[in-house]
């Protein structure tokens, strides 16, 4: 079996693109969903050209699919919102499973157990959940005024980023208050971006 019958965009869910990407935004991602990983070659942020999803402790799988997509020019062009459906997975799983972006085919693991090992120490044997259930009074703390109330919560929402790793820990608790989080962040920020506008 090719490793081209891995990539779920095909001719019949690819589309034509409205302008022609150019390779200098090509990457390769990987998102990480429970027991599985999600492979996407990205032209750029609007087009994908591969989309898999594999078993993560299929590392040989994992590292021919990146081996493929840096030695291959790809050749479809599609929507990952579209392609996602194939999987069995949501968008809203997949806008909460941590996403890294890899350039050897052994990065796909060793991204992984890093964000475990990040996660753990972070974690401090269950103090930082405290810590993260205080992050979420102040974030739901409305101010009003969503530019203000962006402007004196716009650190602590960048700071939240920045740990996206916790998506990795081995405690569902931990998980589910940083996606928690991380969404209530994003929507502050999207209040701040329309009154701005």
């Amino acid at each position: 079996m090719g490793i081209e019958t891995l990539n779920l965009l095909t001719a019949e869910n690819a589309v034509t693109p409205n302008y022609a990407p150019t390779t200098e935004q090509r990457r390769i991602e990987a998102y990480y969903l429970g027991s599985d990983v999600i492979i996407i070659g990205r032209w750029d942020n609007n087009y994908i050209g591969w989309l898999s999803a594999t078993k993560l402790s299929n590392d040989a799988e994992s590292r021919r699919i990146v081996d493929y997509l840096l030695n291959n020019q790809l050749t479809l062009y599609g929507s990952e919102s579209t392609v996602l459906k194939k999987t069995g997975y949501s968008w809203e799983d997949f806008k909460n499973a941590y996403t890294t972006e890899v350039r050897w085919g052994t990065e796909v693991m060793s991204r992984y157990r890093e964000a475990r090992e990040m996660s753990r120490i972070r974690e401090a044997d269950g103090k930082y959940l405290a810590i993260m259930q205080s992050y979420l009074k102040i974030l739901t703390s409305y101010n009003l005024d969503p530019m203000k109330d962006y402007e004196e919560k716009k650190l602590l929402i960048r700071m939240i980023k920045s740990e996206s790793y916790l998506r990795c820990s081995e405690r569902k608790e931990v998980k589910d208050l940083y996606n928690q989080l991380a969404n209530i962040g994003y929507s502050i920020y999207n209040a701040y971006m329309t009154a701005a506008h």
